[in-house]
């Protein structure tokens, strides 16, 4: 169990086994004391909030939201480049020679901050949301889904990351599938996105 102190991220869910969960921020108003006095006992669960995932789905988390991946999940993370994380909670497992793993309780606990939908989605497109392919578009990153049924280009002044997530197909000439990623250097434009078969070619495009 996470909360990052400068790290904005996004979760795209690949794919989800039925009934897969990730925890999305708390169930209720942030009370330090509580959820301090609940990493203590070993029951921090009860505070948060469990959403059940599908495929397709994304998951905006900005710094400060408390986060956790659990099992029968495969996403795409397209985040901030930071490399601090609090870890808040670890389910009280023991590592192999019998202690604890290192909690970062007081930072996690000066970390945290509540979140509405409208919060979270102002800060997701902070930038403005500019078509129905933009997932996201905010100080950090840009990203779009492109189901493509025809051919189109990719490229420009900034770096740009090709993750196909359905179908098949070709990037700048290679060969893609599910789960091929493909980075692109900036000042590289016209890098060719060629659908091949009946399915939609699927693809996260990051920024």
């Amino acid at each position: 169990m996470q909360v990052h102190p400068a790290k904005t991220e996004m979760w795209y869910i690949v794919e989800a086994e039925p009934g897969a969960k990730l925890v999305y921020g708390l169930n209720e108003k942030y009370d330090p004391a509580a959820i301090a006095a609940a990493i203590e006992t070993g029951t921090l669960e009860n505070h948060l909030n469990y959403v059940e995932v599908r495929a397709g789905e994304v998951y905006f988390i900005p710094s400060g939201l408390v986060h956790a991946i659990c099992e029968g999940i495969v996403i795409a993370e397209i985040q901030q480049n930071s490399d601090v994380t609090y870890r808040l909670y670890d389910y009280m497992r023991r590592q192999p020679d019998g202690s604890l793993r290192e909690l970062h309780v007081a930072q996690s606990l000066d970390t945290i901050r509540d979140f509405t939908p409208d919060g979270i989605d102002a800060i997701r497109y902070s930038r403005g949301k500019d078509g129905a392919s933009c997932l996201a578009n905010c100080d950090f990153f840009r990203v779009d889904k492109l189901d493509l049924t025809s051919p189109a280009t990719v490229g420009g002044e900034s770096f740009t990351h090709v993750l196909c997530v359905g179908g098949n197909g070709t990037v700048g000439g290679e060969t893609a599938k599910k789960g091929d990623g493909f980075f692109i250097p900036a000042g590289l434009t016209d890098v060719s996105l060629t659908p091949e078969g009946d399915e939609p070619f699927s693809l996260i495009i990051s920024r």
